[in-house]
């Protein structure tokens, strides 16, 4: 027997801290024992939409939803070092390609084969409900700094502000248990204690997952290259500026970053 439950996803884009917002996820699903899938799955409690669309949203009949976006010049930027140098190429040709082809060129020639290489993320941002009640919209920019981690947890429904341990572990010991398949039932509405919770973005600290560096502190051949925002502004040529303007009209302005008459 499987108890009824509320979808928790995150709904990402790539080059949009995916991988950071995942390992929260896989921890909360290490805590409570819920079931977790990366990719679309409302059989389990818990997905998580590296690169979300919008008929991922339509899927879900009954859902607590984080999007997190990021300004799209950054993304050009991130996923340029990515792309030629860190980001797995395993099940991804088109990437493979690709990387061979930025090797061959300078940064100011692959940044524009970058903004090229996006467009569909960038479409698919730029075509997103971003007035949906059920999804909380996050940004990179703040949200990687000093997110409001409890107004999130409690954004899903997920916080138990009691703090009344004794009863939740033995909730989380039974859905493994149920993950085993040892027992026929499992608890997918349930209350986490906010230490908990609270704990698990403290786990994922650039510092941590960088081994060490602060903010500001480049490793290009990491996949937590800098974790800074605002790159762009000191990397973007007048060319680039006016290549991106052309290639993504009003995506800016959309995602609420600021007016392409302001840059």
């Amino acid at each position: 027997m499987i108890e009824s439950m509320t979808n928790l996803v995150f709904f990402g884009h790539h080059k949009c801290a995916s991988t950071w917002m995942g390992r929260i996820f896989y921890d909360l699903q290490a805590i409570t024992g819920w079931s977790i899938q990366y990719g679309f799955n409302p059989s389990r409690k818990l997905n998580i939409l590296g690169n979300a669309k919008l008929e991922h949203v339509r899927g879900y009949e009954n859902f607590r939803g984080l999007h997190l976006i990021r300004d799209p010049r950054d993304i050009v930027i991130s996923g340029y070092y990515s792309h030629l140098k860190t980001h797995p190429t395993r099940k991804w040709p088109e990437l493979e390609k690709f990387r061979k082809k930025l090797l061959e060129v300078d940064m100011e020639k692959g940044l524009l084969m970058e903004m090229d290489f996006l467009a569909n993320h960038f479409h698919d941002m730029q075509n997103w409900d971003y007035n949906n009640p059920n999804i909380l919209e996050l940004r990179f920019e703040q949200t990687t700094v000093q997110a409001d981690w409890l107004k999130i947890f409690d954004f899903l429904g997920i916080v138990d502000h009691s703090n009344s341990n004794i009863s939740f572990q033995a909730i989380m010991t039974y859905n493994k248990l149920n993950n085993r398949k040892l027992v026929p039932f499992r608890f997918n509405e349930v209350k986490v204690p906010e230490k908990l919770l609270l704990g698990i973005p403290e786990d994922h600290s650039f510092k941590k997952l960088s081994g060490g560096r602060k903010k500001g502190e480049t490793n290009i051949n990491s996949h937590y290259r800098k974790g800074l925002s605002g790159e762009w502004k000191t990397v973007f040529t007048e060319y680039h500026k006016d290549y991106f303007k052309q290639r993504f009209p009003g995506l800016l302005e959309k995602l609420q970053y600021e007016s392409t008459e302001e840059w």
